[in-house]
């Protein structure tokens, strides 16, 4: 029977979300792992299994951490627009804090030329949650009579979801942190013009 492992699990696996999230999946080799988990390949192996394995932890404990924190607002029931806007200014603070000129995670797995297929499944299923949360949010608008009545969910969800992930490409790609604000404040003013008068 082997030693236990000297190290904090968590906290290695939050260094190897960090890396993925930097460099993406083909980019991070074995090699720049064990680098920056400062651990040798036997001991990540042992401890993780295999990069793909890795990758699909690290997937997991970014929703578990980051997205959950940014998106906790749309997990209280009945949050309405409120809600909505809340998230968006999560999403925001996240996106000018540090780490936030990486983008999302997901987003940088998604765009691999070959990402596995475990990892894809993860995203994909990430993103579909995300919609069925601001469906949840709307609807709850609705029953509240709270959002106006022309205003289509199916449309609106789309809308926000494509804004999303366009703000999040833009900031890997550097956009300026002005720039961001400019772009979060008119989505929240355009949010706010859903709401019934």
């Amino acid at each position: 029977m082997g030693r236990p492992a000297s190290f904090d699990r968590q906290d290695k696996l939050h260094q190897a979300m960090k890396v993925f999230w930097r460099y993406g999946y083909e980019a991070a080799s074995v090699q720049v792992l064990c680098d920056a988990l400062k651990l040798n390949r036997f001991s990540l192996y042992n401890a993780f299994g295999d990069k793909e394995r890795l990758l699909n932890l690290a997937l997991d404990h970014y929703g578990n951490t980051v997205i959950r924190r940014i998106q906790e607002p749309l997990y209280e029931p009945g949050g309405g627009l409120d809600a909505i806007r809340r998230y968006l200014n999560n999403l925001e603070e996240a996106l000018q804090g540090k780490g936030g000129e990486w983008g999302c995670l997901m987003q940088v797995i998604a765009s691999e030329s070959r990402p596995p297929e475990a990892a894809v499944q993860r995203v994909t299923h990430g993103y579909a949650q995300l919609g069925l949360r601001l469906d949840a949010a709307l609807q709850a608008a609705r029953k509240r009579q709270s959002l106006r009545d022309d205003i289509d969910i199916p449309g609106a969800i789309q809308f926000l979801l494509v804004n999303v992930q366009g703000v999040l490409a833009s900031r890997r790609r550097g956009v300026l942190s002005s720039d961001l604000a400019l772009y979060f404040q008119f989505l929240r003013t355009l949010i706010a013009s859903w709401q019934q008068p």
